[in-house]
């Protein structure tokens, strides 16, 4: 749902519309909750409501509306719904679109979905490097090396990155010519 390529069209067009249904009420319930969060008085700031532009190189990439790029304040803001309606129906932004691009520009566009989006990109979509820790951790925290503190162990485990990514070359700079074999 944040990739803004996709937005909703992923799940409009391959699940069920019973699915979609239950999606969408979940996604609008965490939105109320986010804005609910973020009008905490600790976090109170003004409402920003967009206003109308021409469409600009930035929201013709992004597939945002004419309105996101200079926000001014104002007393009434879009609600939720409204929010979600206009992310949901935006037009897509271009596979390969850079995520957090696209949401930098449209932070005060979508500011909701802005802040639900920063919590999940951050989000690995895949366990595999951590599977490669753990298997590299293993190799270095043996029977014999029982009692390394976390920190050594730690330390060890970014030595051993660093030098599994350069590949140490004893050879390299020596190149013999035809010369001298």
């Amino acid at each position: 749902v944040i990739d803004p390529a996709m937005r909703m069209s992923w799940m409009d067009n391959l699940w069920e519309e019973e699915r979609v249904t239950e999606a969408k009420e979940f996604i609008l319930k965490l939105m109320h909750s986010k804005r609910a969060e973020n009008s905490d008085p600790a976090h109170s700031q003004p409402v920003v409501v967009p206003r109308p532009l021409p469409r600009t190189l930035g929201s013709r990439r992004y597939g945002l509306p004419m309105h996101a790029h200079t926000p001014h304040h104002h007393e009434s803001g879009q609600t939720v719904d409204q929010e979600f309606a206009a992310y949901a129906t935006a037009t897509l932004s271009p596979h390969g679109t850079d995520i957090l691009a696209f949401w930098n520009v449209s932070q005060s566009a979508f500011p909701t979905i802005y802040s639900i989006a920063m919590d999940y990109a951050p989000v690995q979509a895949s366990a595999v490097p951590c599977e490669r820790v753990f298997s590299s951790s293993s190799e270095t925290h043996t029977k014999r090396r029982n009692r390394l503190s976390p920190v050594l162990m730690e330390a060890l485990q970014m030595v051993k990155f660093f030098l599994k990514k350069e590949r140490l070359n004893f050879t390299k700079g020596w190149a013999a010519s035809l010369w001298d074999m």
